[in-house]
């Protein structure tokens, strides 16, 4: 569990393409999905913002007013191995 509460920003890297930034000034929650170039930014309502590729392949999502949407103050993270398809593989 990572609280970023009382911190003015946080960052936390998942691995070397995800990263996810939250900025206490301005309520505002970053995830960065992978280190594509952003082609075009598009609002998918007052408060979410969604940058996507020249393919259309989703890079980024911002949301504002954060807290009001989400549980920011602490999440966690879990990856998830199917045992058999490792097992398969």
């Amino acid at each position: 569990m990572i609280s970023i509460k009382s911190l003015c920003y946080e960052s936390v890297n998942i691995g070397e393409k995800m990263n996810i930034k939250y900025f206490n000034e301005t309520d505002t929650l970053l995830i960065i999905l992978n280190k594509n170039e952003v082609f075009e930014t598009k609002d998918l309502n007052e408060n979410v913002l969604y940058e996507t590729d020249r393919n259309n392949q989703l890079v980024s999502i911002t949301i504002e007013h954060a807290k009001k949407f989400t549980q920011v103050d602490s999440f966690s993270f879990q990856k998830v191995i199917n045992k058999e398809l490792a097992i398969a593989a």
